[in-house]
């Protein structure tokens, strides 16, 4: 097993050893943040705008699935891409819906909250559920288990299976109408579209490490990362509160918590099935085995 590499059983010279490298690449988030904020900027970002359309029955506006705008940010690693691919020929809308929940809001009107959505379906393609509240003597198609978006091959076609290959004459005739510019599809469209995928995905990334991950450990702690919200993080997952647990089982620590000497209590340590004390040969090392 490698450095660090123990998550539920470990012994007190690990925790000391792992700690301590924790506890230092605080230091480095401010830079890390930086990092990843240039990096976003480098990126870019691409939206897509859909058209709205009032429920009739509700008066509440909806977002439909016809998508009317398409924006990227210029200068950016994904505008030059989607320059280069409208360059050879691609249509922007055909690469994604590039969904976004997070751009869903809660917002007050009428004294009630109300779901405003960026995007259809709340910025996500989920399986349907059986509309259980339809009046007695109703029949529509069961659609459980079906995407509710409108591209959905299944729901189209009433079918979730594909057509055989051996039975269905227009893979023949599709297969022979494409193989002649099967390099030209991969290098002009394929490849540029799983860039621009790519990409997206590491913008996510970066902003869920940014957002997320850095905020759950040290939000409100540091000065470059929001408070620490209550309702959307778990405080006891906090970088010093597991620290001061774990501290607290491995060595004696004052009212207060504090814990002023690294000798392992023993006593303690022993009333627990996951922690162990050092040997003379591994003290301080991280290395289990």
């Amino acid at each position: 097993m490698s450095s660090f590499g123990a998550l539920s059983r470990f012994r007190s010279g690990y925790w000391i050893a792992f700690r301590n490298f924790i506890l230092q690449e605080r230091r480095d988030v401010g830079k890390r943040i930086e990092v990843i904020n240039a990096e976003i900027e480098r990126i870019g970002l691409i939206r897509v705008q859909y058209q709205r359309e009032t429920d009739s029955k509700t008066n509440r506006v909806q977002v439909t699935e016809h998508r009317t705008g398409f924006t990227v940010t210029d200068k950016s690693s994904l505008g030059k891409l989607i320059q280069a691919y409208v360059a050879m020929g691609g249509n922007p809308f055909d690469i994604s819906h590039f969904f976004m929940p997070d751009q869903t809001e809660i917002i007050q009107a009428g004294g009630t909250n109300v779901q405003a959505d960026n995007y259809p379906h709340g910025g996500v393609t989920a399986p349907q559920s059986k509309n259980y509240n339809e009046p007695v003597g109703t029949y529509h198609k069961y659609q459980g288990g079906f995407p509710a978006i409108k591209k959905y091959i299944g729901n189209r076609l009433d079918d979730r299976t594909e057509p055989s290959d051996d039975t269905n004459p227009v893979v023949d005739m599709m297969s022979s109408a494409r193989r002649w510019v099967n390099r030209e599809i991969k290098y002009k469209i394929h490849d540029l579209e799983h860039r621009i995928i790519k990409l997206c995905d590491l913008r996510e990334q970066l902003e869920q490490e940014r957002d997320d991950l850095l905020v759950q450990a040290h939000g409100g702690t540091l000065y470059m990362l929001p408070d620490f919200d209550e309702n959307r993080f778990v405080g006891s997952l906090r970088v010093q509160n597991i620290v001061a647990l774990i501290d607290g089982i491995f060595f004696d620590a004052e009212e207060d918590g504090t814990v002023n000497s690294m000798k392992a209590n023993q006593g303690k340590i022993a009333q627990y099935d996951s922690f162990y004390v050092d040997v003379a040969e591994e003290a301080y090392l991280s290395l289990m085995a």
